[in-house]
C-alpha cells in the first residue's frame, strides 16, 4: 500500500504532524510512506524529518497556485492559502492519486477524524530511527532559546529578565544561547557572554545534536522546542497564549502547546521557572508536574514506600 501525507506550515507544525506515522504505519504496516510537503518551497522542514526518521519513501514541495485563497468559515471570510484547493493542480491530482491520502495540517485538524489511534500518538515524540549524536560535553548544560527567526512572533523578551533567568542557572550548569544570523543581534543585547554562558550558532543538525546532550532547556514557542520533547528533556516554554503558569487555551494546547503543565506566560518569575526546571531535573519528572517540589513527589504521588 502507498499512502500520500501532507504536512503544511513551520519546523513544529512538520514534528506535530510526524507524530502521527506511526500510527499510520501500525494500521497499515509494511506501507510506503510518501510526504508532500506545503512550505512555500521551503525544504529545510522535511529535510529534517528525513535525518531523524526513515519513515518516508519519498518528499515532495507542494507549489500553491496563489499567494491568497479566501474561503468562508464561522469566522467570516479568511484569507487561508494553505487550503488543499490551493495546491498545484497536477501536484494535488497526484497526491490524490495514491491508495491512501492523510492531510496532517495541524491547524485544519483533520487528523482528529482519522482512524489513525492518533490518541496514543498525541504527547509522543517518536525516537529518531536514524542515528543521532550528542554534543560531548565535560560539563552538565542548559538550552536557552530566546529568540526565532520569526522576527513578528512577539516572544521578545528584556534582557534584565534574561539575565534573571540566566544568574541563578549558570551556577550549576553552563548555558548554550541559541543564536542564528537573523537573531544574533537581539540575543547578544539580551546576555553577557563568559566562560559558563555561551552563544551557539550552528547549522539546525548541530542544533539538534547540542539538544540531544543537554541536560534540560528554557525555550519560547517556537519548533525547537519539541525537540526537547523528541529527546525526553526537561523543557519550559515561555509563549504569549499564556495568562498563567502551567496553562494555556485548549485550542493551542490541541495544535501546538502539546503540554501546557510546561507552559509560563513571558517573563513569567524566573525564581519559580528556575523551581520548577530543578524539580523535573531531579525527580526525572520531565512532563507531570514542575511545580511539585523534588521533595514531596513521592506524597503529591502516593507513592508507597515499604517500611
Amino acid at each position: 500500500m502507498k499512502i500520500s501525507v501532507r504536512f503544511e506550515g513551520g519546523l513544529g507544525d512538520h514534528i506535530l504532524a510526524n507524530r502521527f506515522i506511526p500510527g499510520i504505519l501500525e494500521k497499515y504496516p509494511k506501507a510506503e510512506i510518501h510526504m508532500f510537503s506545503d512550505t512555500g518551497g521551503k525544504p529545510l522542514q522535511s529535510d529534517t524529518l528525513l535525518s531523524l526518521y526513515d519513515f518516508y519513501s519519498s518528499r515532495t514541495l507542494l507549489k500553491r497556485k496563489r499567494k491568497e485563497h479566501f474561503i468562508t468559515t464561522q469566522f467570516g471570510k479568511e484569507n487561508f492559502p494553505a487550503h488543499l484547493d490551493n495546491v498545484d493542480d497536477e501536484q494535488r491530482s497526484f497526491m490524490f492519486g495514491f491508495d491512501k491520502f492523510f492531510n496532517l495540517h495541524i491547524d485544519w485538524l483533520d487528523w482528529l477524524d482519522y482512524d489513525i489511534g492518533w490518541q496514543r500518538h498525541f504527547y509522543n515524540f517518536p525516537d529518531p530511527s536514524l542515528k543521532i549524536f550528542p554534543l560531548k560535553s565535560k560539563k552538565p548544560y542548559i538550552i536557552l532559546h530566546i529568540a526565532s527567526d520569526n522576527l513578528g512572533n512577539n516572544h521578545r523578551m528584556s534582557k534584565k529578565y534574561i539575565q534573571s533567568i540566566i544568574s541563578e542557572i549558570s551556577t550549576n550548569y553552563e548555558v548554550y544561547v541559541l543564536t542564528t544570523e537573523s537573531t544574533d543581534n537581539f540575543v547578544s543585547s539580551r546576555i553577557t557572554a563568559t566562560p559558563r554562558v555561551k552563544k551557539f550558532q550552528g547549522s539546525l543538525p548541530q542544533v539538534i545534536n547540542l539538544i540531544k546532550g543537554c541536560t534540560a532547556m528554557y525555550a519560547i514557542d517556537s519548533g525547537i522546542k519539541y525537540f526537547g520533547y523528541t529527546f525526553n528533556k526537561p523543557t519550559l516554554c515561555w509563549t504569549k497564549e499564556s495568562s498563567k503558569p502551567h496553562s494555556c487555551p485548549y485550542a493551542f494546547q490541541v495544535r501546538w502547546l502539546t503540554f501546557p503543565q510546561l507552559m509560563f506566560p513571558l517573563e513569567h518569575d524566573a525564581k519559580y521557572m528556575n523551581e520548577c526546571m530543578e524539580n523535573l531535573i531531579r525527580t526525572n519528572n520531565f512532563f507531570l508536574g514542575p511545580h511539585i517540589e523534588h521533595g514531596i513527589l513521592g506524597d503529591a504521588l502516593i507513592r508507597r514506600e515499604e517500611q
